[in-house]
């Protein structure tokens, strides 16, 4: 996740690897933000815009949310995040139930995340 500013939003990338059967992620939530939305991004120029899609389908293999395409957009901060912090979110799939990921604080204009400090599984 991107560092951002208290009362601000950032956005949150991920590699999500499914090695089961086809899911859909319907939900994300943490204590470090008001709203988790799962959200698209398109950019317009230089300018970057994200609009919420809902449950979005995991299919059997990997799932990227990256720039490029879908990420979790946290608002309202309750904190700020400073590189190197983690965040624990809560990443709900039906079926399936609910998993917790720790995300990593990256500078604020990361576009890849990091492999350091965590494990795929």
């Amino acid at each position: 996740m991107r560092a951002a500013d208290a009362d601000g939003s950032t956005l949150v990338f991920m590699d999500i690897v499914n090695t089961g059967y086809p899911i859909r992620l319907t939900r994300a939530r943490t204590d470090a933000a008001e709203r988790a939305d799962v959200v698209g991004i398109t950019m317009n120029g230089t300018e970057l815009s994200t609009a919420a899609v809902g449950a979005v389908d995991v299919p059997v293999g990997e799932l990227r949310l990256d720039p490029g395409g879908l990420a979790i957009k946290l608002d309202g901060l309750s904190e700020e995040l400073a590189v190197g912090e983690e965040v624990d979110i809560v990443l709900t799939f039906e079926p399936g139930g609910e998993l917790t990921v720790h995300a990593e604080v990256e500078p604020a204009d990361a576009t890849e995340h990091r492999h350091s400090g965590h494990s795929h599984q």
